[in-house]
């Protein structure tokens, strides 16, 4: 995070996060009417989106299928074992009743002790296979999602990943994840128990009981499984997709702070960005709160219906045993297994609220896991000439979104870098340098025109070709938490210690190395916390000589170097472009780059100049020129 960036206020925090389409402000603001509006609206949307959800989810985790089936059979088996220890006792009890009224001889303690002691037996063994099944669910689904993502975001990578919010991403990655696997695990199962099960002890009190009795357990099973859960359901639809795009909001919101906690103390915004986070909490709390208030009411409900309905069915059961259509001891077995019936179509509530913030995560992860990659593999890519490689860069024009619309980033770039040669790319901020840098890894394609490495259109040849023949460094590359030596073998894992050594004798990192206890086992701490600036620029510049590749492209790589250690590093550079290396720089510093074969300017998106280093200085009204002036003037000052 920028440091200027801590000094948004709190208006401009949340103006912008309503552009991003949850709608939070209207969620607080507005309250429940809004919620259940746009629920109104939007309900035809929200059912074809479910159904296209339902089929993604179940065609990316096909393979916990059948140990998903196997579970769900299981849980059926164990809560049918439950009722029929509870069908044994009363079986027991209203045979009592009736010895007791002179009706009958009393149960025989040995065999109902054994019929108990079995039921209980099986419905342990029941209740450990369900368990391991589901949880072989679990974490097979969690898996498989992760793998999918991983899948689905490395195409997308560099371009589509810098412009999400790391915090988001993280959030998908590892919340969001958590959240769908309820719907295999904990959604399913329980499902299929609340139909299947309940039908089979309506049918079977139907049977042997009376269909009055059958009758009224079924509709207290239907209005406690199935319409209880519909309560406040379209009410807290939307509340449950703010509340989840919240939290993203607030994880987002705690990494920034962590990474930026030098410049959030040294400007004192610490107290400012606290009470952020504080706006952030109770905005979570009031999405939450519009669900909290409907599942109160349902879990009311659920606590007082099926006692309810089993004082009812007791009602009408007395009529019928005093009508003599039923016996006493057949009540009693219905009694005493009707409220553990309703164990099934209680879950349903818990599964449903739980579905709400599945099918939430379940959308945020379809949405990033289907953005369109910046760069597309080719259907049959072509070979890769082998040798050193000439670049050629025709009629290239880049156009960016931005807030206020399209932007031209780059405007007709013609360049050719011939095979074994060098170019260094030099101009404003905003030019569109680092843009040409990661159009030639195919970071992401032109708009128009085309460019050619080796020959041959990079939209031609497969990503993996492309990027393997060449080696990149920005001003700001990603280091791994971890060892120096684990960081370099990311660039060329069969890389032996003495190329290592020599890689960082290249970067300006040798005498460093020598001086550290651990050599090149030191840890660099998470993204080089425990090395400076300069060292982790040399790090990454080591890990891209340690490739050894036939393009080098250094992205401002050498920014936060002092002038010696830069003289150093382009040295090493140099002896690469002597020995065939194709050798492309952006550069900030004119004097490093002057020994180049060509040198290109741009401005605003525009190939202004381009020439050699020599020609380009003697243009006294040049723009190469005018740089020159401008970074002598600043060493004089």
């Amino acid at each position: 995070m920028r440091p200027g960036s801590c000094s948004r206020t709190r208006q401009g925090h949340r103006s912008r996060r309503i552009g991003r389409g949850v709608g939070l402000r209207r969620v607080s603001s507005n309250g429940l009417g809004s919620l259940k509006e746009r629920n109104k609206q939007h309900l035809g949307a929200t059912l074809m989106k479910r159904r296209v959800l339902i089929g993604w989810l179940l065609h990316t985790c096909r393979d916990v299928l059948a140990p998903l089936s196997i579970a769900s059979l299981l849980g059926i088996a164990h809560k049918l074992s439950n009722l029929a220890l509870y069908l044994v006792a009363g079986i027991a009890v209203g045979a009592g009743a009736e010895a007791l009224l002179g009706n009958g001889t009393p149960p025989a303690f040995l065999p109902l002790l054994g019929w108990l002691i079995g039921l209980s037996l099986l419905k342990g063994v029941l209740r450990y296979g369900e368990q391991y099944f589901g949880h072989k669910v679990a974490f097979k689904a969690l898996a498989l999602l992760r793998n999918k993502l991983y899948a689905a975001l490395a195409p997308q990578a560099p371009f589509n990943a810098r412009s999400r919010a790391s915090g988001d991403m993280l959030t998908r990655a590892t919340r969001d994840i958590d959240r769908v696997e309820v719907f295999f695990a904990h959604t399913i199962p329980p499902l299929v128990s609340a139909l299947i099960v309940p039908l089979i002890i309506v049918c079977g009190v139907g049977f042997y009981a009376s269909a009055a009795l059958a009758g009224v357990l079924a509709a207290g099973l239907v209005i406690t499984g199935f319409i209880v859960p519909l309560i406040g359901l379209g009410r807290t639809r939307g509340a449950t997709q703010a509340a989840t795009q919240e939290r993203a909001y607030i994880t987002q919101h705690v990494s920034e702070s962590v990474r930026a906690t030098g410049p959030l103390v040294a400007f004192g915004y610490g107290t400012a960005r606290a009470a952020e986070m504080a706006g952030l909490d109770v905005e979570l709390g009031t999405a939450l709160a519009h669900s909290a208030a409907a599942a109160s009411w349902r879990a009311a409900l659920k606590a007082i219906l099926p006692w309810g309905f089993a004082v009812l069915i007791l009602l009408v059961g007395l009529e019928q045993v005093a009508a003599g259509t039923l016996e006493f001891g057949v009540l009693l077995c219905v009694v005493l297994i009707s409220v553990p019936a309703f164990g099934p179509v209680l879950e349903v509530d818990g599964f449903v609220s739980g579905l709400q913030d599945s099918f939430a995560s379940a959308e945020r992860l379809y949405t990033m896991m289907h953005a369109q990659p910046a760069a597309l593999e080719p259907r049959t890519p072509i070979k890769l000439a082998a040798g050193s490689l000439g670049i050629d860069i025709e009629q290239v024009s880049v156009s960016l979104a931005s807030e206020t619309g399209s932007n031209t980033v780059l405007d007709s770039i013609d360049l050719v870098v011939p095979a074994g040669s060098s170019l260094a790319v030099v101009g404003g901020s905003g030019s569109g340098k680092s843009t040409l840098a990661a159009l030639l890894v195919r970071a992401m394609d032109p708009d128009s025109g085309v460019i050619r490495v080796g020959g041959s259109d990079v939209r031609e040849l497969a990503l993996k070709d492309l990027r393997g023949a060449m080696a990149m460094v920005s001003q700001r590359d990603h280091l791994m938490r971890g060892t120096l030596r684990s960081n370099l073998l990311l660039a060329n894992p069969q890389a032996t210690d003495e190329q290592l050594r020599t890689a960082c004798q290249c970067a300006g990192l040798g005498d460093w190395v020598a001086k550290m206890p651990r050599g090149l086992d030191s840890a660099l701490g998470e993204r080089g916390a425990k090395i400076s600036g300069g060292q982790a620029q040399r790090v990454a510049l080591a890990r891209a000589f340690v490739k050894d590749s036939r393009v080098l492209i250094l992205d401002e790589a050498t920014s936060a170097l002092d002038i010696h250690i830069e003289e150093l590093v382009m040295k090493s550079v140099r002896e690469m472009a002597a020995a065939g290396k194709t050798i492309i720089i952006i550069a900030h510093r004119m004097r490093t780059i002057r020994w180049v074969d060509q040198l290109a300017v741009l401005e605003a998106g525009r190939l202004v100049e381009n020439g050699t280093p020599r020609a380009l200085a003697q243009i006294a009204e040049g723009r190469f020129a005018a740089l020159l002036r401008r970074e002598q003037e600043s060493l004089e000052d």
